[in-house]
């Protein structure tokens, strides 16, 4: 089950996080919840909001993640009460292609992926906290300064990454993404002869599309349609 959000609309967001969350506790359903509350990328720009967020709310400022939005954090961790049984802190840190890492702006994107240069290397770092070491579900304001927290510790573990990783290893071959661009590009072309060829094969996909479309008008995702149909 995935959870789609407006982003347009706050209270319902948070309303519909709620309601879900509530909804998977009363079926019963063994749930693992990932809860990204950075909420984006880390972009210079995002960078610069991020800073200037920090700046008007008397908060430190993050350079190698964002000030987390917590109001989500909170709602979710209300919303699960007591059975919420822990929650899992994960850090993620990116080791840059060789041919990237004097960039400007380092991070993989699309482009990465076109060109074969995608990160040597990808470190998780994993803390189990269990629910017991959290604030009381209902109190917002500690669970924010909890999650801010957690982020200042991020922080300070990727600036020390970064200034004590050695440099980024020499280049593999390109072999293996050659190989599988190729093997894409088979793909894509035998589905889009498919799609020519087959009048079976475009209802399908015009029709499944056009379920997909209705489903996310008007009830706002799969997640929707489940909460609308079978959520009291």
């Amino acid at each position: 089950l995935f959870v789609f959000l407006s982003r347009a609309n706050r209270e319902h967001d948070l309303s519909r996080l709620s309601r879900l969350l509530q909804h998977c506790v009363k079926r019963r359903d063994a749930l693992t919840f990932l809860l990204f509350p950075e909420g984006t990328d880390l972009s210079p720009s995002n960078v610069a909001l991020s800073h200037a967020h920090a700046a008007k709310s008397g908060l430190a400022r993050l350079d190698h993640v964002l000030v987390p939005r917590a109001a989500g954090f909170a709602r979710c961790r209300a919303a699960l009460g007591s059975s919420l049984d822990c929650v899992y802190d994960a850090t993620l840190a990116y080791t840059p292609h060789p041919e990237e890492a004097a960039l400007e702006d380092p991070r993989p994107s699309e482009g990465s992926l076109l060109r074969g240069t995608l990160p040597r290397r990808v470190d998780i770092h994993v803390e189990r906290v269990p629910a017991t070491a959290l604030p009381a579900a209902d109190d917002e304001p500690a669970l924010k300064s909890w999650l801010l927290e957690r982020w200042s510790a991020k922080e300070a573990a990727l600036a020390k990454r970064a200034a004590t990783a050695p440099s980024p290893a020499v280049a593999a071959p390109r072999v293996a993404y050659a190989v599988a661009l190729a093997g894409w590009a088979v793909l894509c072309a035998l589905v889009c002869r498919a799609l020519w060829v087959s009048p079976t094969a475009r209802v399908l996909t015009v029709g499944g599309g056009a379920v997909l479309m209705a489903v996310t008008r008007f009830a706002g995702g799969l997640d929707g349609l489940e909460l609308e149909t079978f959520a009291a």
